[in-house]
Parts: structure tokens; C-alpha cells; sequence
């Protein structure tokens, strides 16, 4: 039978590998955050020299984590005013809308501004308004799973459209597969719209997407 003694030593050796694990891993976090502090620095300089689209793959490569740190926050909401700014200058600059709502989705939560009442769009709707048009919309995947099984049929969701033009809110109104319902939400929220306006106005609105899932193969679907 092994002493108490002989116990405790190897408990404190055990203690001793957490701690060093966690320090590890501790480190290599905040290593993650200085990258990500530099990177949204040359995002700024990009925007400051009027290009966007380097802006925006400055920051794609971000792992999400890394800007999920508390220390990645002022900067994000620096860079998010800054691509505001742009777009405000220059609504046809896509690439500066795409950026704004990467750094929204960045922040989440910490974002912490009103949502307007978004509108339901219809023949009732009345004069001077103009509907969101779509600018980003990468292709929804089918993934081999569903279509393995058979699985087809059209996913009909729910999107709000905000002011800046980003889908702020997803609700599944009609799902046809566990694996389809996912792919069609997962590419659905990263769309970018220009945003609806009322009287030249933007609004925040509704809008009813459906994504048919008819492939007979794994790939890339139309809608």
C-alpha cells in the first residue's frame, strides 16, 4: 500500500502538469489575441487607403476564438465604425458591407446597439420602399449525409434583414433533414444584403428564402 506520503507527491506532480498545461495554454491564447490585435490594425490601415476588399481578407483568416477575447473588442468596434464609415461614403462598396457584418458576427453579444422592428415585406408595404437585394450569397452545400439517405425537399427560412444589410436573426420555417435544415442555416446567416430603404431610408425587414435540396449528389445547390 502506498504512504500518504507517496500520494500526496504524486498529486502535487499531477497539480504541477495541470498548471502547466493551463499556463501553456493560457499563453498561447493571448498570443492568438496580439495576432488578431495586429491583423485588425492592418484591416484599419486598409480601410484608411480605400480598399475594402483587403480589409476584408485581412480579417477572414481570423480564427473566431481569437477575437472573442475581451481585449479584441475596442478594436473590432473600432474597425466596425470605420467600415460603416465607408459604406456610408460609398453604398455600392461591397466588399466594406461584407466586412461590417464579419465584425458584427465577430462581436455578438458585446454588440450591444438597438435593433430596429424589422418589417414584413408585401403588396401592403406602401410606396418608397425598396426590398433588400441580395450582394454575398455564397451557394448552399448539400452535404453527402442527407443525399445518402435520400433526404430532398425544399428549407424554407426565415431571415431578418438589419439596417447595415447582415442577417441578424434565422428561424427554420419549414426543415426537411437534420443535415440539410444546418447547411441551409449555416450559409444563410453569412449572406449581405444592400438593406431594404423606406423613403431612401434603411430598415430592418423579413425575408422568406427557400432552398431546395434536389441534388441527387453531394455538391453545391441552386435556389
Amino acid at each position: 500500500m502506498r504512504s500518504w506520503k507517496s500520494v500526496a507527491c504524486s498529486a502535487a506532480v499531477l497539480w504541477g502538469l495541470v498548471g502547466l498545461v493551463a499556463a501553456g495554454a493560457g499563453a498561447e491564447e493571448s498570443a492568438k489575441s496580439s495576432r488578431a490585435l495586429r491583423s485588425l490594425e492592418k484591416v484599419s490601415e486598409a480601410l484608411a487607403n480605400g480598399r475594402p476588399k483587403v480589409a476584408r481578407l485581412k480579417l477572414e483568416p481570423l480564427s473566431f476564438s481569437s477575437l472573442q477575447r475581451q481585449e479584441t473588442t475596442d478594436s473590432l468596434l473600432r474597425v466596425l465604425g470605420e467600415a460603416r464609415g465607408y459604406v456610408k461614403e460609398k453604398p455600392k462598396a461591397t466588399a466594406a458591407r461584407i466586412l461590417v457584418c464579419q465584425v458584427k458576427s465577430a462581436l455578438g453579444t458585446r454588440l450591444q446597439e438597438e435593433v430596429d422592428a424589422p418589417r414584413a415585406l408585401g403588396p401592403s408595404s406602401g410606396g418608397g420602399l425598396e426590398p433588400p437585394k441580395r450582394l454575398y450569397d455564397p451557394q448552399v452545400w448539400n452535404p453527402a449525409s442527407a443525399w445518402r439517405s435520400g433526404a430532398e425537399g425544399v428549407v424554407i427560412s426565415q431571415l431578418v434583414i438589419d439596417t447595415d444589410g447582415c442577417v441578424a436573426s434565422y428561424k427554420l420555417l419549414r426543415g426537411v433533414h437534420p443535415d440539410l435544415d444546418a447547411s441551409a442555416q449555416r450559409t444563410l446567416l453569412i449572406w449581405v444584403y444592400r438593406p431594404a430603404t423606406l423613403d431612401g431610408l434603411p430598415i430592418a425587414v423579413y425575408r422568406n428564402i427557400s432552398i431546395n435540396f434536389a441534388n441527387p449528389q453531394e455538391g453545391l445547390v441552386g435556389y
